[in-house]
């Protein structure tokens, strides 16, 4: 059967444009319910979450710090959204990054919420870095907060 250039180009074009649509790519948006996607903290830096391990709760994604634009660093961490018996129920999660030639390493704990009707990542961070001006320094303390960018 020999299908006509006219014809392909037509069927290639309704397949391109379905494929283009909004209502095709339309994802789940991001929350604490649905993870997977971009989170934006305060200085502007992005947390991706790429995937979420429904069995083990086995985070990855990747990290860009606004300062550093095109620049990604692998991220791995945990993910639980267990059940309280009597209490408020938070997702709860840990990443890490390592930043490359920078030598620090990066590790972020928190719980998921909605703040004002906003899913909201609120974390403490603890950040190693093996070269800095004073001894006393190469652990640092933080809190971050992220929302969906």
């Amino acid at each position: 059967m020999r299908i006509s250039i006219f014809a392909f180009l037509l069927l290639a074009a309704i397949v391109g444009l379905s494929l283009a649509s909004p209502a095709a790519n339309a994802a789940t948006p991001v929350d604490c319910l649905h993870p997977i996607g971009a989170w934006q903290n305060e200085f502007a830096s992005t947390f991706e979450i790429e995937s979420v391990d429904a069995e083990t709760g086995a985070l990855r994604g990747r990290y860009g710090l606004a300062a550093l634009p095109n620049i990604w660093f692998p991220v791995v961490g945990w993910l639980n959204s267990g059940g309280g018996q009597k209490h408020t129920v938070a997702s709860v999660f840990s990443f890490s990054a390592s930043f490359g030639a920078a030598g620090s390493i990066t590790s972020w704990t928190g719980t998921c919420n909605d703040r004002a009707g906003k899913p909201t990542l609120s974390t403490l961070l603890q950040m190693a870095r093996p070269s800095s001006p004073n001894p006393w320094d190469h652990i640092a303390s933080s809190a971050e907060t992220f929302t969906p960018k």
